[in-house]
């Protein structure tokens, strides 16, 4: 992590774990949706890991804001540096998919 600075490390982590699982709720849920046409035929088992994956992706946008706020306490110039590089990485992500704002809304 070069281009970044050590400070950035635990927010940068929570970042890319906030990434994940909300791209393996949506998988998910967009699969439910083609393969059902509802979530309310969805089967218990499928339904509820869509509930558990949910869960996870709330817990991770949370350990980013904290570890975000922490990062701004700390080192104003790596939080602004990391933020510029989410930027960069959701603009150009943006050119390539139907989102025109990248995948959280940061291009």
């Amino acid at each position: 992590m070069n281009y970044l600075a050590e400070s950035a490390a635990a927010a940068w982590q929570a970042y890319n774990a906030m990434e994940t699982t909300k791209q393996r709720h949506i998988t998910l849920l967009a699969g439910l949706e083609n393969r059902y046409g509802s979530l309310e035929k969805a089967q218990a088992g499928e339904a509820l890991l869509l509930d558990k994956l949910l869960h996870d992706h709330d817990a991770q946008v949370k350990r980013f804001t904290r570890e975000m706020t922490a990062l701004k306490s700390a080192d104003l110039a790596a939080h602004a540096a990391l933020l510029a590089y989410m930027r960069e990485i959701n603009a150009t992500l943006a050119r390539y998919t139907a989102d025109q704002d990248g995948p959280t809304g940061l291009a």
